[in-house]
């Protein structure tokens, strides 16, 4: 009897081993070829891109795809300039595809202009354009944001500055926003300014570094930072300097 028994504890470990090796080699498996998968998939997009542009992009994260879609979606950059990150939705079947490349380009260019005239700004600021709604078709990263606009005049943009002042005189700070938006002043544009410490404004940058855009959990984080949406009339701020004071003169 108890050599019966010993047979059968003998054979249940035996079951086990064996079902562990299964498991193992299954998960091993699937592994393997998600891997697989991924690297062709992002070769595909790549080269999609490559073919459209004529640049060399890399892929940094496939963040959307499944056994039941019919597409992949994925974060990529420009070799050239990896810190400008867009996405490109990628049709799993055919050729077909979609991409932010050109709308995260033309972003870039009014981020630029608007930094370009904070070069008062008392402290350091970091500046995020973004899109909203349908954007026109464009294929040309060159297009500059005039052009851009002329697609579409109904296109609206939301620049974010990010800052942390270097002083506690709220007038200086107000003043120093008074023209970001002359170079760009027929734009729709809404203009978010926002009060942060250093930490935090590492953290806005590497984010956008990540991802094209804002999402939920940033917005949610952004809520926590002294902020007024500053209103422009044909490139120049009227919002007035005693809104401007009630809604972050605190955090100075």
């Amino acid at each position: 009897m108890k050599r019966f028994e010993k047979n059968q504890k003998t054979k249940k470990t035996i079951i086990k081993s064996i079902i562990r090796t299964v498991i193992m080699a299954l998960t091993l498996t699937t592994l393997l070829t998600a891997c697989a998968g991924n690297e062709a998939r992002e070769a595909k997009a790549k080269e999609l891109l490559s073919e459209k542009y004529g640049k060399q992009f890399e892929i940094s994260e496939i963040y959307r795809q499944g056994l039941t879609l019919p597409y992949f979606e994925a974060w990529a950059y420009d070799t050239e300039n990896p810190d400008l990150v867009f996405s490109v939705t990628v049709d799993l079947e055919g050729e077909g595809f979609s991409d932010t490349y050109v709308q995260k380009c033309v972003c870039s260019k009014i981020s630029d202009s608007v930094s370009m005239h904070l070069d008062d700004f008392p402290g350091t600021f970091f500046v995020n354009t973004e899109t909203q709604g349908m954007q026109p078709y464009a294929d040309n990263p060159n297009i500059d944001v005039k052009g851009y606009w002329e697609l579409n005049s109904d296109n609206q943009f939301v620049i974010s500055v990010f800052s942390v002042p270097e002083t506690s005189d709220i007038r200086m700070v107000y003043q120093s926003l008074n023209d970001i938006l002359s170079d760009i002043s027929y734009l729709d544009a809404k203009v978010n300014f926002y009060i942060v410490d250093n930490e935090s404004l590492q953290k806005v940058q590497d984010y956008f570094e990540t991802y094209d855009k804002s999402y939920m959990d940033f917005e949610k984080e952004a809520l926590k930072y002294a902020q007024v949406q500053l209103t422009y009339q044909n490139g120049t701020l009227i919002t007035s300097a005693d809104e401007f004071e009630k809604e972050v003169g605190a955090a100075l």
